[in-house]
């Protein structure tokens, strides 16, 4: 038998999940083969949002730039019942959310997975097969094998590690055995994709849901001069029934029809809220869809799976490295699995709230909802990937800011204005407040100093930290390469301290690694 390992990873699939794991497992030193099916990218718009934590993945990945002439900023979601009334509004400000970014984009899916392919072509280490397929996998203790047929052959490829990133119907689930759990929620809505040929009376960065107990639906921007529409199919109706031209323009004419819009795409999907039991077997991991589905009531579901890539991008690398054990590993279910139950149970509610067709209930829900807004709160929660910070894994016990996202400030380094990450990078980090001092010194760790005495010394401009640092009563954090805190130091005598807990909880304290943190 052949025992050489011909790569560090293998990543099963090339869509955002995929490619963004393997673009960040490259860019820091690991060999990575991509296997993805579809030799081209597939040419019609799926996901259509992702939010500002994602753009600053995307930032690390090196592709926002590229990004940025494609995509949209979003800024209101209305939800509107059969009268028109405004149940509820949610407004994301425009300018710099805490990742650096507008809090919401809408874009074209083609085009970022476009870009991420040329960004993949770029990056030394990658090897990408398109039109390859995985037919068998086995696993060792030491590699996992993989079994690929492409041009007409097949051919064996060892690994020290496997992740599918292969969607819904994922060869590697099943290959695993893996069994999704169901939370409920089935419901086919027929999807359709637009160019507006003029004024359709909506204002391009808002997103709607119509909760019309005749027809629940759903209507948001999808890049720069597009627009999706999704209707939830009626009792009788079928996918061939919905997706004829007549039923097509039938639905979109309170919108101007076919004078007003030119199609893109039509097509029928089953919504579902399914996540993986285990997101590890052995040396092969899931990410993706192949590890959850969920409803798009808080276009969540690709920013999942970016999420799900950088938690274990940056594990996988200490293991690989030899600086963690494999048990490293376990932890990145157990932080994103809570997170992402919550994303999904959330979807789910939303989902519930726009699809009723009882009109005795939805008068209820209008009367309730119009009662809370009346009030100021918004009973339905808050939207985005910040639902819920992390709360289980490689986090400090009882450590103000634990668990959440590190705020990503335009920093002035050598006269010019940057965000932090692009002047600091996205190694471990020791991030101290302004006008502080603190000594630490631990391989594969950054001091950045916001201001004056340390390594890396940049000044904070426009939205900064220091209010994050105050409202903690810290005065350095500790930061993962995932720009979540594993926590934070009230005093700079407890900086180096907190160096090492995170190392020795990463290194040394894997049985932990799973507990409440």
């Amino acid at each position: 038998m052949n025992t050489a390992i011909d790569y560090d990873c293998v990543v099963v699939g090339a869509g955002p999940t995929g490619a963004v794991l393997a673009a960040l497992l490259a860019q820091r030193g690991r060999s990575v083969l991509v296997v993805e099916r579809d030799e081209q990218v597939f040419p019609l718009p799926r996901a259509v949002h992702l939010d500002h934590e994602i753009a600053r993945v995307l930032q690390e990945v090196g592709v926002m730039d590229r990004l940025l002439p494609t995509m949209s900023p979003a800024t209101e979601y209305r939800f509107e019942n059969a009268s028109g009334d405004l149940l509820v509004h949610l407004v994301m400000e425009p300018g710099t959310a805490r990742s650096g970014w507008e809090a919401s984009y809408m874009f074209v899916q083609p085009e970022l997975e476009r870009i991420l392919r040329d960004r993949l072509g770029e990056l030394v280490g990658v090897v990408a097969w398109y039109g390859a397929e995985c037919v068998d996998l086995a696993q060792a203790d030491e590699a996992v094998e993989l079994t690929v047929r492409r041009a007409g052959r097949t051919e064996t490829v060892r690994a020290r590690f496997a992740v599918g990133c292969d969607g819904a119907s994922s060869f590697v689930r099943n290959a695993l055995g893996v069994v999704m759990d169901d939370l409920g929620f089935d419901e086919p809505w027929v999807v359709i994709d637009t160019k507006p040929k003029r004024d359709i009376g909506l204002d391009p960065a808002t997103a709607y849901q119509f909760c019309n107990p005749a027809r629940p639906t759903t209507c948001v921007p999808a890049g720069p001069g597009r627009r999706r529409w999704e209707f939830m199919l009626l009792p009788g109706e079928t996918r061939e029934s919905i997706a004829t031209p007549e039923s097509v323009w039938q639905l979109l004419a309170p919108w101007g029809g076919e004078a007003a819009l030119e199609l893109v795409r039509v097509a029928v999907y089953r919504f579902h809220a399914l996540i993986a039991r285990q997101w590890r077997v052995g040396r092969t991991l899931l990410a993706g869809d192949a590890a959850h589905q969920m409803p798009p009531f808080m276009g969540q579901g690709m920013c999942s799976g970016i999420r799900d890539a950088a938690n274990l991008a940056w594990k996988l690398d200490l293991v690989l490295g030899g600086v963690a054990p494999g048990a490293l590993l376990d932890s990145y279910e157990a932080e994103r699995a809570p997170h992402l139950r919550h994303i999904v149970e959330t979807s789910v509610a939303l989902g519930r709230v726009v699809c009723e067709q009882d009109t005795q209930r939805a008068k209820e829900r209008d009367t309730f909802l119009l009662a809370a807004r009346q009030a100021g709160s918004n009973p339905l929660g808050g939207q985005g990937g910040q639902a819920a910070q992390l709360a289980h894994g490689v986090l400090r016990r009882n450590s103000a800011g634990a668990g959440e996202l590190f705020p990503q400030p335009h920093v002035k380094s050598g006269g010019a204005s940057a965000r932090l990450d692009d002047v600091v990078g996205s190694d471990v980090r020791l991030i101290v407040a302004t006008g502080e001092s603190v000594s630490a010194t631990r391989p594969h760790t950054r001091v950045v100093s916001l201001g004056a005495g340390a390594d890396t010394i940049v000044e904070c401009g426009g939205p900064c930290a220091d209010a994050w640092f105050r409202e903690r009563g810290a005065v350095s954090a500790l930061v993962r390469p995932d720009h979540y805190v594993y926590g934070t130091a009230a005093t700079a005598a407890d900086a180096a301290e907190l160096v090492e807990s995170f190392w020795n909880d990463v290194t040394n304290n894997p049985s932990s690694i799973g507990e409440s943190r």
